[in-house]
């Protein structure tokens, strides 16, 4: 092999490298991509945008940037902040499923203590 030919396949080598590099990176941001729509959507069904409101804003805002910086070519940079707009997403579904069971709670303490005073004026 000559010294042209060796250069010529180590440029080859290298291209095909940073190729298979980049679909990966594609292939890793279209997933975190999809979990992260999928999270802002569940949190969307479960009342986020009324009762986690800051943290579902948070996410939608990462979510669209997610989007912009793939656009702008840095998928690596995109997948994480997919990862963080679906963490923000959770947290937003979470806080709304909190706030959700504590008034569903306060209303059956509330009931409890109306049974209450009901057996007791009719003792």
């Amino acid at each position: 092999m000559t010294r042209a030919s060796s250069f010529g396949f180590v440029g080859c080598a290298a291209a095909l490298l940073l190729t298979g590099c980049a679909s990966t990176e594609t292939a890793m941001y279209n997933q975190k991509l999809g979990r992260a729509e999928a999270r802002v959507e569940q949190a969307e069904q479960a009342g986020a945008y009324e009762h986690g409101s800051a943290e579902f804003n948070t996410a939608k805002s990462k979510l669209v940037q997610a989007k912009q910086v793939a656009r702008d070519g840095d998928e690596g940079r995109a997948a994480r902040l997919a990862d963080e707009a679906a963490l923000d997403a959770e947290l937003a579904q979470a806080i709304a499923q909190n706030d959700q069971m504590q008034s569903a709670l306060a209303e059956l303490r509330a009931g409890i203590e109306t049974l209450r005073a009901e057996i007791a004026r009719g003792l």
